[in-house]
């Protein structure tokens, strides 16, 4: 009896345990600071003897240990538990997986100056964004970039007044609407704009400003209060939060002011404001910070939870010890969809796409010849078939080749060519073409040729059968005496004599607006033996005469 009610313990200790671990993580928040860094920082909550104390949980990988440090200057996590970064040192935005993997990045670093933050509008997957909401400082404008298409597919200039605007944030609401934060430090302007994109009731533009101005919309809503926005959220009801300079308000969709936090009003508060966020379980997660201390530890660094349901103004529950550095973004650990809207992960639905691995080559891959040397022009074809009843997408498409025989490739895999943002219908078919220049960086022997798409869950396949080519070593040729004497007649340094640059790989026809993450251009020789591995051990390897290129 005395061993059932022990167990009995056990078990209630357990699960009051494990109940207590689930109301903490609705608390969690992940932390990007300033400066740059390759991993974020976790805060929790916990309760002990009736009181509410938060504590350091650790970090998370953002990017790979052999990736540079990057700044950042928004984070949001998305459904599958990945990140979308805005900047990124440049890169326009980038998304990284839960343990740390680069999955996107839109360009290179220092690409794309300048922007302040990024938010989904729709989803190929939990973990691949289709459309994303960017806010630029570069150009003035918030604009929704289309990784497939490559393109953008709205944009709002906030600069036309000819007076320069500052976009702190931007997100995408229900109902194909998007709002964004925005300064004009010049004119004393701060505002948080709402456009409404699709049919429906409200107006197409409305702006909540501190102050009556010239050049704005029809639907203008003066907000006291609204001085130096610095972050804003919504809630799927239209209702807004926003982090100023020294206050976070909560907004009803009409513009009225719910109720008012300012840093002078709680004795936790100090510094100035960066970021605030909803959390799961109902509480308001702020950062604060001192300006001028960035990347180095002030008393003002902090995180701070709020309880907005208590009676009265909210109040500061709990805060966080010192930071190491300046706060720049949060977000709730469990996300809200990435879109900036608490629990909303766009209303447009996922395409119903079929899944990629059903590709096959009507037109089995062709190149212009069996043996190349330095210089030579290897050129390549086939056909992609879609054989389904869905459409299927592509990221991209393109001819890869790896060093070795293909049933024992090695070292670095390199691409080609390639297009991207590649669409199937149902029975469709893509035919590709694109060449290459071979230079000495091409490793002499055997290289393993073949088709290699990357689906919209960015996962890496080869298509079809492989083919094996032999890149020739140079052949040095020992000088005779009509060289030596050549060499002399010309003489050192007589003018129209240069040494030339050894030629590059031409580029695929299509241009790219978007870059993936290191492995797409120059694929790691390892990820691509352990792919291949099964795909080329079923593969029949075709040693084929030279045939003549398909035009």
């Amino acid at each position: 009896m005395a061993t059932l009610r022990q167990a009995l313990v056990v078990a209630l200790i357990l699960s009051l345990w494990s109940f207590e671990a689930a109301a903490q993580s609705d608390d969690a928040v992940v932390v990007v600071s300033s400066g740059g860094v390759r991993h974020v920082q976790l805060f929790d909550l916990e309760a002990y003897d009736g009181t509410i104390e938060a504590f350091a949980a650790g970090r998370r990988r953002i990017l790979p240990d052999s990736a540079a440090a990057s700044t950042f200057t928004d984070i949001k996590v998305l459904p599958d538990g990945s990140f979308l970064l805005a900047d990124a040192s440049g890169r326009g935005f980038m998304v990284s997986d839960a343990d740390g993997a680069l999955r996107y990045e839109l360009r290179p670093p220092n690409a794309i100056p300048s922007i302040a933050s990024a938010s989904v509008v729709s989803y190929l997957g939990p973990g691949a964004p289709h459309q994303v909401l960017m806010g630029d400082n570069a150009t003035s404008r918030a604009s929704v970039y289309d990784i497939f298409a490559q393109g953008y597919s709205w944009s709002y200039d906030f600069g036309a007044s000819g007076s320069r605007a500052v976009i702190t944030q931007a997100i995408a609401m229900p109902g194909e609407r998007i709002a964004a934060a925005v300064n004009w430090p010049a004119q004393g302007l701060s505002s948080v704009d709402v456009f409404k994109l699709g049919p429906g009731e409200g107006p197409a533009h409305r702006r909540f400003a501190n102050i009556d101005h010239f050049g704005g919309p029809r639907d203008l809503v003066i907000v006291e209060g609204l001085n130096t926005v610095r972050d804003l959220m919504a809630r799927a009801d239209g209702s807004l939060l926003v982090t100023t300079r020294f206050s976070l308000l909560s907004l009803s969709p009409a513009g009225e002011v719910l109720w008012q936090l300012n840093v002078a009003d709680d004795l936790a508060l100090n510094g100035e404001l960066a970021t605030a966020r909803w959390l799961p379980s109902g509480r308001i997660a702020l950062a604060s910070f001192e300006p001028g201390h960035w990347v180095r530890p002030h008393t003002n660094h902090r995180i701070h939870w709020i309880d907005p349901s208590s009676e009265g103004a909210p109040s500061v529950v709990a805060t966080s010890e010192v930071l190491d550095a300046a706060p720049v973004r949060l977000d709730a650990l469990r996300g809200h969809g990435g879109t900036g809207t608490f629990g909303f992960e766009t209303d447009g639905g996922e395409p119903a796409f079929g899944d990629a691995s059903a590709l096959v080559l009507s037109a089995e891959l062709i190149v212009n010849a069996m043996s190349f040397r330095s210089g030579d022009r290897l050129s390549a074809n086939a056909t992609l078939l879609n054989p389904g009843a869905q459409p299927i997408a592509l990221e991209r498409v393109g001819v890869v080749g790896l060093p070795g025989r293909c049933g024992s490739p090695h070292g670095t895999a390199r691409t080609f060519f390639e297009y991207r943002g590649i669409r199937l219908e149902s029975a469709a078919a893509f035919e590709f073409d694109g060449a290459v220049i071979v230079d000495p960086s091409f490793v002499p022997g055997p290289w393993c040729v073949f088709v290699s798409t990357r689906d919209r869950f960015l996962v890496e396949r080869a298509v079809g059968d492989p083919i094996e080519i032999e890149i020739e070593a140079e052949r040095i040729r020992p000088p005779d005496v009509r060289d030596v004497e050549l060499l002399e007649d010309v003489g050192e340094g007589d003018v129209g004599f240069e040494l030339s640059e050894p030629p590059t790989p031409a580029e695929s026809e299509q241009g790219c607006a978007c870059r993936l993450a290191p492995g797409s251009g120059t694929l790691g020789g390892a990820g691509w033996l352990a792919s291949l591995a099964i795909v080329l051990a079923l593969a029949r390897v075709r040693k084929r005469r030279q045939r003549p290129l398909r035009r």
